[in-house]
């Protein structure tokens, strides 16, 4: 699970552009210190056959 979902704050710039432009926008803006609420951004590993996979819904 450690590459599928990912909190703001652990969203490494390796896996920002994993990340679309919205999620890695966000996640840039929250570890900079800007008033956004604590959030996740689900990575493509998460899925299987565009359906979540069952480790990833267990998160």
């Amino acid at each position: 699970m450690e590459n599928m979902i990912k909190r703001f704050k652990e969203l490494t710039p390796e896996l920002q552009a994993y990340a679309g432009g919205k999620g890695s926008m966000l996640a840039k803006m929250y570890q900079s210190g800007y008033p956004v609420p604590d959030g996740f951004v689900i990575l493509p590993s998460a899925f299987e056959n565009e359906k979540l996979n069952n480790k990833a819904s267990e998160y």
